[in-house]
């Protein structure tokens, strides 16, 4: 009855964010409701506490990602990746635990993204890791989350090319990192 709850609050908090373009709130949303995410994984038991560890951390990178200029915010939010590798063997339970890994890192890095196309496609991306946590220790909630996140995000994708954003620009730095040149990527 407590994951449910817990479920249902940050499954509706899920609404919220990504449909915010102020980039400072969206991350407090977020971290609300990584807590929320927190606490209903660990109401679940021990095959989701990885997931618990992964949204507190979520939390910090949520709370000092809006603080990215100040020195010790970045500090911060970067060393919350080796605590990230320490949680995950402590707490490991198998692929739901790579799973909510994969997903924290690249939300990490959506988070500190501040090109608004390119942040919805990493939380988009991380996805992949959270939704194979989220079936493996049986999280409806968080899975209708997902699916949630996808359309919200590709809603607000649509919305900022609308508004005159490039996918082009937005991909940029992956194709340079992949190799391909940006002529080939369409936009």
């Amino acid at each position: 009855m407590l994951a449910e709850a817990l479920g249902t609050a940050a499954f509706s908090l899920g609404f919220v964010w990504p449909v915010v373009r102020n980039r400072r709130v969206l991350l407090l949303v977020q971290a609300t409701a990584s807590l929320l995410w927190a606490a209903h994984y660990a109401s679940l038991g021990a095959g989701a506490y990885t997931g618990a560890v992964m949204c507190l951390l979520c939390v910090l990178q949520a709370l000092t990602a809006s603080q990215k200029q100040a020195r010790w915010a970045q500090v911060i939010f970067w060393l919350t990746i080796p605590v990230m590798v320490a949680f995950v063997a402590a707490t490991w339970a198998g692929p739901q635990s790579a799973g909510a890994a994969f997903g924290l890192l690249v939300s990490a890095l959506g988070r500190w993204e501040t090109h608004p196309i390119r942040m919805r496609l990493l939380f988009m991306l991380a996805i992949a890791g959270w939704s194979s946590h989220n079936l493996l220790v049986g999280s409806f909630f968080a899975l209708a989350a997902d699916t949630q996140t996808l359309l919200s995000n590709s809603i607000g994708i649509y919305r900022e090319r609308r508004a005159g954003g490039s996918l082009r620009e937005a991909l940029r730095p992956l194709t340079t990192w992949m190799g391909l040149r940006p002529a080939a990527v369409r936009a």
